[in-house]
């Protein structure tokens, strides 16, 4: 009796907790999928062109996460673009859809896996063994993550024909392909170079604000940048200057593939939704009012020329080492003195 007593209350748990709701959420302050309403609120509240949507399965609601179209547009905004999510199947013989498919689920699996072991409460009650092996383990789920996007970003341009077919502007082999693997540095996959970029503004909106740049390629590589923001001090523009600079430094290294990861959505959605937009209208917003930056983005632009750049989203403040680093730069950079010509 005891043996089916346990049992019935194991079924019952398990059919209630699959027929609890849940909450996904494809374009928000962090994807994923949440148990309740609040959780997913705090997820998208104040989020431009959030996309979420109540479920009645996980597996369902993983779907929309990762790109699957639901099968009602209601509960979240259907218009917007998220610049991650799930790429079609190309439907070529080569299936390179379908692996880009899989690359881009494990990604979001393992951005789910480190995020939620980095910042549950429980890792205060570990032992001090137990938190470095967890340190390890996450270091290593960061690093799985980053090879997965790493070979995502090269099939998308070997789908696209564009991956080795650009010609060289010089026939001397550049000083990039003579390097060893390991001289140039950890963001180095040799077609592909992968950078941090992020922007910080003390005091930002008032007279005496400070804004400084960010660019971080690696521990202790010479090509970092820390610097005060020339012009005005902003955050929106140091968002922006970073990524010129981080832009400028790999066209001097001959390379013409960046990933860029930046915490600031308003830097991509800039690039990959609005930019055109403005363009088309003018370079006024929706409102009648004129661009903001407009000067910054056409510099941003133009650096951007000839250049393949993959933006992506990163997590401010949750423990990922490009990101914090990049952002310890900024800050620093906001603290010097402005350089006067």
């Amino acid at each position: 009796m005891l043996k089916q007593s346990t049992w019935t209350r194991q079924h019952l748990l398990k059919t209630f907790l699959n027929k609890m709701p849940f909450y996904a959420v494809r374009t928000g302050k962090r994807p994923g999928v949440y148990n309740t309403w609040p959780e997913c609120q705090s997820q998208v509240k104040g989020f431009p062109n959030a996309r979420y949507k109540k479920f009645d399965t996980k597996a369902a609601a993983w779907d929309f996460v990762h790109g699957a179209d639901a099968s009602s547009n209601k509960g979240y905004n259907s218009n917007a673009q998220h610049h991650s999510t799930a790429p079609k199947s190309s439907g070529s013989s080569s299936g390179l859809g379908d692996i880009k498919m899989q690359l881009n689920l494990l990604t979001t699996t393992l951005v789910g896996c480190r995020v939620n072991l980095d910042t549950t409460p429980g890792r205060r009650s570990l032992s001090t063994l137990a938190q470095k092996q967890m340190q390890v383990f996450l270091g290593n789920v960061n690093r799985l993550e980053t090879e997965a996007r790493e070979l995502s970003f090269v099939i998308d341009q070997e789908d696209s024909g564009n991956g080795s077919k650009r010609p060289s502007t010089s026939s001397e082999e550049p000083e990039y392909k003579k390097m060893k693997k390991g001289e140039f540095g950890d963001s180095d996959t040799g077609s592909v170079v992968i950078v941090y970029t992020d922007g910080a503004c003390i005091n930002n909106g008032k007279e005496n604000a400070r804004a400084g740049i960010g660019v971080y390629w690696g521990p202790d590589n010479p090509m970092n940048v820390s610097e005060r923001l020339p012009g005005k001090q902003t955050n929106n523009r140091a968002e922006i200057h970073a990524a010129v600079r981080a832009i400028q430094q790999a066209k001097e290294m001959g390379k013409h593939d960046v990933i860029i990861r930046t915490d600031s959505m308003f830097l991509i959605n800039s690039m990959t939704q609005w930019i055109e937009k403005w363009r088309s209208n003018g370079w006024k917003v929706a409102k009648g009012a004129g661009v903001l930056n407009k000067d910054d983005f056409l510099e941003l632009e133009r650096v951007s020329e000839g250049m393949h750049i993959k933006w992506e989203h990163v997590p401010a403040h949750v423990g990922i080492e490009g990101n914090e680093a990049a952002d310890h730069l900024a800050n620093e950079g906001a603290a010097k003195p402005l350089k006067f010509s």
